[in-house]
């Protein structure tokens, strides 16, 4: 299914997708799941991953200094680390109840600026499954497998450092996620942009974290 999905959304992308442009968020050409942490309870699901520290103002973060688990964070940098948008389904199981949050700052432009955290929701309070950075999750589409567990196709725009830009499809496993756009590491359907969009752009590769 998901792979039908993928390709009317090729095919409809040639009069939409441009190059060159700024780092701006993607025109919209599929509903985007994703929902702002003001309609989705984005303070409560943070305080997962950092209790008693969230702070909620113009953005929604978890203070001043960037967590030890981001890259910036290892060299106790500030960079604002906000949540920017939360997208709830079920990522784990067909069962399950769980929460994605795009996270933006204390990551370098080889990570696309931010990364991804995974909760899922137990018998009385979330948990924090995993953060990965270079995961671009502000903008996707939940598309179910056969067995009801849900993944994401998402749309994502990066600026390498000589200034080329672009436009890119790319799905996103949950279960397996591995980083797009700038973070790409080059496999196929998963974190890859589709042909014949894919541009030539630099990529890093780094260790997962958790927490």
């Amino acid at each position: 299914m998901w792979r039908a999905f993928l390709v009317a959304l090729i095919l409809f992308l040639p009069a939409q997708l441009t190059c060159g442009q700024a780092l701006d968020p993607p025109t919209p050409i599929f509903p985007s799941d994703g929902k702002p942490p003001a309609e989705t309870n984005g303070a409560e699901l943070l305080q997962a991953v950092c209790p008693g520290e969230v702070e909620v103002g113009e953005k929604i973060g978890c203070g001043k200094h960037c967590p030890s688990f981001t890259i910036f964070g290892d060299f106790g940098m500030s960079d604002g680390w906000s949540l920017t948008r939360v997208t709830r389904g079920h990522l784990l199981s067909p069962t399950s109840n769980d929460a994605v949050l795009s996270m933006e700052g204390c990551e370098p432009q080889s990570q696309n600026f931010g990364g991804t955290i995974l909760l899922t929701r137990g018998a009385q309070e979330w948990t924090m499954e995993w953060y990965r950075s270079g995961i671009e999750t502000s903008q996707c589409h939940k598309v179910p497998l056969q067995n009801s567990r849900e993944i994401l196709v998402c749309v994502g725009r990066w600026v390498a450092p000589t200034g080329h830009s672009g436009t890119d499809l790319y799905v996103e496993d949950l279960l397996s996620p591995v980083g797009s756009l700038m973070a790409s590491d080059g496999s196929p359907f998963s974190g890859q942009p589709i042909t014949p969009f894919h541009a030539a752009k630099t990529s890093r590769t780094r260790p997962s974290r958790s927490r």
